[in-house]
C-alpha cells in the first residue's frame, strides 16, 4: 500500500484537531488529546508520521529490519520534537527543530529502506527542502488567520506528502530511480 494521505491525517487530527472522528474515537481506551508540553508533542508528532511511513512504497524485503528501524525512527523523532514546544512568538524554534529533526529522519528512512531492502536500492536520497520551514509557510499563515483545525490538519497534510515524496531510491544496476510514494 503507498503512502496514504489518509493516515497522516488520522494521525495529526488525534491531536490537533478536536472536533475531528479521529481526536473523539477511542484507540487502546484513549481518545485523543491536545499536546501538554513538549513530551506529549514530539510523541503525538512521531506516532502520526511513523503510521504515515510504515505504508512507504515501493515495501521492504525484511519486514523484521523495517519494523525495528521505524520504531527506533519513532523513538529518536519523538525526542528530536519536544524543543518545538517551548514557547515560540516567532515560530523560528519550532521551524529550526522540525527542519532538523526530519532532516534527520528523511536521510535515516532512506538509509532504513536501503538496510531493509538488501541489493534492491543501492542509492537514496532523502526528501527536498526543509520541512519546518514549509510548514511556518504554508499552514501557520491558516491558523492566524482564523482557520479551523481541520484547515490547519489538511494543509499540514498536504505539506508533509509533498516533502516526504521528493525522496527516492535508485535501484541497483542503475535502473531508474524511484520516488517514494
Amino acid at each position: 500500500m503507498p503512502l496514504s494521505d489518509r493516515i497522516l491525517n488520522q494521525g495529526l487530527s488525534r491531536f490537533m484537531d478536536p472536533a475531528s472522528s479521529s481526536f473523539k474515537a477511542k484507540i487502546d481506551g484513549k481518545t485523543g488529546s491536545l499536546p501538554k508540553d513538549g513530551e506529549d508533542l514530539g510523541e503525538f508528532w512521531s506516532k502520526a508520521i511513523i503510521s504515515y511511513t510504515a505504508t512507504l512504497a515501493p515495501p521492504p524485503v525484511n519486514t523484521v529490519i523495517w519494523v525495528a528501524g521505524l520504531e527506533a525512527m519513532r523513538r529518536i523523532l519523538s525526542v528530536a520534537l519536544r524543543p518545538a514546544a517551548l514557547p515560540d512568538p516567532t515560530n523560528l524554534v519550532f521551524e529550526q527543530t522540525f527542519n532538523l529533526a526530519f532532516t534527520a529522519y528523511g536521510t535515516a528512512l532512506g538509509l532504513l529502506i536501503l538496510a531493509s531492502s538488501p541489493g534492491i536500492y543501492s542509492i537514496s536520497t532523502p526528501p527536498i527542502g526543509a520541512l519546518g520551514t514549509q510548514l511556518k509557510a504554508r499552514v501557520f499563515p491558516i491558523g492566524l488567520r482564523g482557520g479551523t483545525a481541520a484547515e490547519v490538519v489538511e494543509e499540514s497534510v498536504k505539506t508533509i506528502s509533498q516533502w516526504i515524496k521528493t525522496g527516492t531510491v535508485t535501484t541497483t544496476g542503475g535502473a531508474p530511480t524511484v520516488t517514494w510514494m
